[in-house]
C-alpha cells in the first residue's frame, strides 16, 4: 500500500512538472511575441522621428538655397540688362555677383546631405 502511495505522489509530481514546463513554454511564446511586437514598434517610431527630423532639416537649408539663388538671379538679370544696353558693370556689381555666386554654391552643398524630400508616414499607434 504505501508503494501505491508513493507512486501516486511520484505520478502526480511527473504529471504537475509536465503541465508546468507546458505553461512555461506558452509564456515564453507569449513574451517573445510581446517582445518582437515592442521591437517593431520602437523601430517604427525611431523610423517615424529620424524622417520627421530630417524634414524639419530639409525646410530652412531648401529656403536658404532658394533665397540665394532668387538674389543671384536678381542680380543677373540687372547685370544682364545692363551689359545688353552696351554698359560695364561696376566693380562693386562684379563683386556681388561673385559674392551671390559663392553663397548659393556653398548652400547647395548641404542639399546632398539631407537629401529629396521623403513621405512622411503617420506615427505608429
Amino acid at each position: 500500500m504505501a508503494l501505491l502511495g508513493v507512486s501516486g505522489v511520484v505520478a502526480g509530481q511527473l504529471v504537475n512538472a509536465r503541465r508546468e514546463a507546458r505553461r512555461w513554454r506558452r509564456e515564453q511564446v507569449r513574451d517573445d511575441v510581446r517582445w518582437a511586437r515592442e521591437q517593431r514598434r520602437w523601430a517604427e517610431e525611431r523610423d517615424f522621428e529620424t524622417e520627421r527630423y530630417w524634414r524639419d532639416q530639409r525646410f530652412p537649408i531648401y529656403t536658404a538655397f532658394l533665397a540665394a539663388i532668387s538674389n543671384l538671379r536678381v542680380e543677373m538679370t540687372y547685370a544682364g540688362d545692363t551689359l545688353r544696353e552696351g554698359a560695364e558693370l561696376d566693380r562693386a556689381r562684379r563683386e556681388s555677383l561673385v559674392h551671390l555666386a559663392a553663397t548659393a554654391r556653398d548652400l547647395y552643398a548641404p542639399l546632398g546631405v539631407v537629401g529629396p524630400p521623403m513621405s512622411v508616414t503617420r506615427p505608429p499607434s
